[in-house]
């Protein structure tokens, strides 16, 4: 698997500019994903921007930041992932399905954070196709957090049967 590293962590105003300009025609099938990561390494948290986020989400300021948190830091890799031009979707018209999140240990504000993402489970949805964006955030060698972003491409074609998850569970209207 390729991987491209980043010195820190992506804005994504750009990013989204940079996909948003991806707009036109869309593939109707789609065989495989990149095989790439994307990845920071050494990523020292911002203490104001946690601080920010935890007064806008309830959380109390600790030295133990919230999983969610690692999944907001995980974030801009996965724009950076979509945005890049060899990924198959454009981020405009895609539908986010779900996030799954585990925290293996406590990740203190301090620890020093390699972080990661790629796309895997391309897989077919009766309204199109699914993958996921798989994040994951070391410690030194340790793995202590992962999560994963399923979204939907609407409308695309891939191999294998349709497979239809509770959480997109509505009536089909098609």
């Amino acid at each position: 698997m390729a991987e491209v590293v980043f010195d820190d962590l992506p804005a994504g105003g750009p990013l989204l500019a940079r996909s948003l300009a991806r707009i036109g025609a869309r593939p109707r099938k789609v065989a495989t994903l990149p095989e790439t990561r994307v990845a920071v390494k050494g990523h020292r948290q911002d203490a104001g921007r946690l601080a920010r986020y935890d007064a806008v989400c309830g959380f109390t300021l600790r030295d133990a930041v919230p999983l969610t948190w690692l999944h907001v830091l995980t974030f801009s890799l996965q724009l950076a992932l979509m945005s890049r031009r060899e990924f198959p979707f454009g981020l405009a018209g895609l539908v986010h399905v779900s996030n799954d999140m585990t925290l293996l240990r406590s990740v203190g504000l301090g620890d020093a954070l390699d972080l990661s993402v790629r796309a895997a489970e391309l897989a077919p949805h009766r309204r199109g196709a699914t993958f996921a964006l798989i994040g994951e955030v070391r410690v030194g060698k340790e793995l202590v957090w992962r999560g994963s972003s399923t979204y939907l491409a609407r409308g695309v074609a891939t191999d294998g049967e349709a497979v239809r998850p509770e959480r997109l569970d509505e009536p089909d209207t098609r």
